[in-house]
């Protein structure tokens, strides 16, 4: 019983965490040209994200958002790097995808 439900845990874990490995540049589906002085590059902490499938997850996210340029995350280091047109996202905007995502964006 103990193993079975170890397995079924362990199991759950896996599921939460594997997302499709797709990289940012795949998804990027920006339709206007950008001025580049409106791009900017912004580092955030990043709490909660655990294996490659959380970093998949964010960096998917993010890059469906209009105005994002790439994103890229890593959960051993805990921070994620957005390059973005500043006159289409903010970076508060940018916080509360992540947040919404179950990550926690440290101020």
């Amino acid at each position: 019983m103990k193993t079975y439900l170890l397995i079924t845990v362990f199991a759950c874990l896996l599921s939460s965490c594997n997302r499709s490995n797709v990289s940012s540049d795949e998804n990027s589906t920006s339709n206007s040209p950008v001025a580049v002085e409106n791009i900017m590059t912004l580092e955030l902490s990043v709490s909660g994200m655990t294996c490659e499938g959380c970093e998949n997850t964010v960096e998917s996210t993010l890059s469906d958002i209009d105005g994002v340029v790439s994103a890229e995350a890593s959960h051993t280091k805990a921070i994620t790097n957005v390059t973005y047109d500043s006159t289409k996202v903010t970076r508060e905007a940018l916080a509360m995808a992540i947040n919404k995502l179950g990550y926690k964006v440290e101020e």
